[in-house]
């Protein structure tokens, strides 16, 4: 590992075999976000394994995604200018509007970037511009997610997935997501502000 590990989760998924392990380290100005998730998937057991750049602002800056599931092997590179554009494959992707944030649609630790971007202070609210990655289909889209914080650990997150509230640790760190069902079983963190 290069740099220096902030926090370390497990999460577990209430109602599926699932488990993830996610790190949040940083490395010289800016922090990486990685992490692997395992689960049952339609047709057998799925892995992906993703790694986020961010800047020094939090903002989304590369993006790389491996899958292997029973259709087999793919893998998703996107890059960003630090301005909302996005390229994947060298090509300019064309988004409704320009995304700062990137939210992988199958990990809760993606949350966490805006969180930390918008810096929101008790009872303020503010909009992340994200590019929005389902997966398997990879077919980036621009969506709009509003964060409310509600106090130091609560954020209401809401979004074209639904309206939910989000535990955090001290720093942003999401601890538990119930919209899609993750809570951290294991968590190791956080060693900075």
């Amino acid at each position: 590992m290069d740099g220096q590990r902030l926090s370390t989760a497990i999460w577990e998924r209430a109602g599926r075999v699932s488990l993830e392990i996610g790190r949040l380290d940083r490395v010289g100005d800016h922090h990486r976000l990685s992490g692997t998730a395992i689960y049952r998937g339609r047709g057998g057991p799925v892995e992906l394994r993703y790694r986020v750049e961010t800047d020094e602002n939090w903002r989304a800056r590369e993006v790389d995604l491996d899958l292997d599931d029973p259709a087999g092997p793919a893998r998703l590179e996107l890059r960003g200018d630090g301005q909302g554009a996005w390229w994947r494959d060298g090509k300019p992707l064309d988004l409704a509007f320009p995304c700062d944030d990137v939210d992988l649609a199958f990990t809760p630790a993606t949350n966490t970037l805006a969180i930390r971007r918008l810096a929101l202070e008790k009872g303020q609210s503010g909009t992340a511009r994200v590019l929005w990655v389902p997966v398997p289909s990879f077919v980036a889209r621009a969506a709009e997610q509003t964060y409310t914080r509600l106090d130091a650990r609560t954020y209401k997150f809401a979004g074209s997935v639904g309206a939910y509230k989000i535990t955090v640790d001290r720093n942003g760190w999401v601890l538990d997501y119930p919209g899609g069902g993750w809570t951290a079983a294991v968590h190791k963190g956080p060693k900075y502000r």
